[in-house]
């Protein structure tokens, strides 16, 4: 089920999702880089596309760095990559839990 149908996430999301998938010593960055796309889009989406380059980055600075700059050159790639791709979906997935179980400490 594509992203859009679930509740869109916010930014205690975001936060969330980077203190999961990042170390300690690399949330700030990962924080700085993720603040860094603006395309002056509505908030919302902004956020649902912060998510995205989080769960197909795999907590590996290079490639959040490589996803933001995709998504600020077209943002329908990375969703699309997270939202509708088998590889997505399962990462998507994962992250979901990952999310629900830090929720429930």
């Amino acid at each position: 089920m594509p992203l859009d149908a679930a509740p869109l996430p916010d930014r205690n999301d975001i936060v969330n999702a980077v203190e999961v998938l990042f170390p300690e010593d690399e949330r700030e960055l990962a924080m700085t880089l993720l603040d860094q796309y603006d395309t002056g889009i509505w908030k919302e989406r902004k956020e649902r596309i912060q998510m995205a380059t989080l769960i197909l980055s795999e907590g590996s600075i290079e490639k959040l760095k490589g996803f933001i700059k995709e998504a600020t050159q077209d943002y329908r790639n990375v969703l699309y990559w997270c939202e509708y791709t088998k590889q997505g979906v399962a990462l998507r997935s994962d992250m979901e839990g990952k999310l629900r179980d830090k929720k429930e400490k």
